[in-house]
């Protein structure tokens, strides 16, 4: 995700930002594309955090998580699980 964050930083720093005409409309395709798959992993990599979020309704926002997530280290509280459910849910 960082090499697609360098793409549209750099999008914007050479013009895209105030002369989009400019910017060849291939480019513009091609890094939106990109910028959709990324977003995808993140949504897809956020997914179970979500759906564990509703078992915790009672809770307050930090009371620790006992549960091992796969690819996430350090202490998780209820208030992470909660905060991956409002991301997901965004319009």
């Amino acid at each position: 995700m960082r090499n697609t964050i360098d793409k549209i930083n750099n999008y914007l720093q050479v013009g895209g930002m105030f002369n989009p005409e400019l910017m060849e409309h291939h480019k513009v395709s091609d890094l939106l594309l990109e910028c959709r798959k990324q977003l995808m992993k993140a949504q897809e990599a956020l997914l179970p955090f979500a759906k564990e979020a509703t078992h915790w309704v009672t809770y307050d926002d930090d009371e620790p998580v006992v549960e091992h997530f796969p690819g996430y280290e350090g202490e998780m509280v209820v208030g992470d699980l909660r905060r991956a459910f409002n991301v997901l849910e965004e319009k």
